[in-house]
């Protein structure tokens, strides 16, 4: 799809994905690329950014099986913190790193997802410190499809091994069960950037990107055409 390609692009520029719309997107790699933005349909300017950007290759889209057990490390995109959140805020996160199945890229570096705070408990009174919980829900990959997402046992261990589970915070269930991050302090905050691990929640049949030889599809039949 072209939100695919578009993906796709701005993880080869930028390692991130944006949530914006499709044409404010197009136009922000235009401008990066050609220092203006482009007219025509958004499917030939997209073709036009992946022959500029790729040269003689392009990208395919696979179909590939995510195991349940996929580890995968994350960091905030804004601050959480018991003075200003309340339960059932969303919050936002990005992958902090490339996943890959098989040699086929399904989640970008840069690619978003969405949890919830589950549970504020500002400081009380005679030193009883403030309590935050948030559980991580889903992910999109490369393609735009939602990946759900939890924090299993897996990825427990994977925060402990590295203590990457962020200034004081502690996994909720025992192993093998789902929970979220629990955080406790005088006042509880984790600032954008705050490292963390998590993982997909089921096997599941996604799709994936991986770089081929050869100018794209589209670009091909143009070539062919003007012969």
């Amino acid at each position: 799809s072209l939100a695919t390609r578009v993906n796709t692009l701005e993880w080869q520029l930028r390692n991130e994905i944006s949530r914006a719309a499709l044409a404010e997107r197009i136009g922000a790699l235009e401008t990066e690329v050609y220092g203006e933005k482009k007219g025509g349909s958004l499917s030939a300017r997209v073709l036009s950014l992946e022959k500029s950007i790729y040269k003689n290759r392009h990208f395919e889209l696979r179909e590939v099986e995510m195991p349940a057990n996929t580890v995968f490390p994350i960091t905030l995109s804004e601050g959480v913190a018991t003075k200003t959140n309340q339960e059932g805020d969303e919050i936002r996160f990005t992958v902090a790193q490339d996943v890959f199945v098989d040699e086929v890229l399904v989640l970008p570096q840069g690619a978003q997802g969405t949890g919830v705070v589950t549970k504020v408990q500002p400081p009380r009174s005679f030193g009883r410190n403030g309590k935050l919980e948030i559980e991580f829900n889903q992910v999109f990959g490369i393609d735009d499809e939602p990946i759900a997402t939890v924090l299993g046992p897996e990825a427990k261990d994977e925060a402990a091994a590295l203590g990457a589970s962020a200034a004081g915070a502690m996994v909720l269930g025992p192993i093998g069960l789902v929970g979220g991050y629990f955080i406790k302090g005088s006042d509880v905050d984790m600032p954008a950037g705050t490292a963390l691990y998590i993982q997909v929640q089921d096997t599941v049949k996604t799709h994936g990107v991986v770089s081929v030889d050869g100018a794209p599809p589209g670009r091909k039949k143009a070539l062919a055409r003007r012969r």
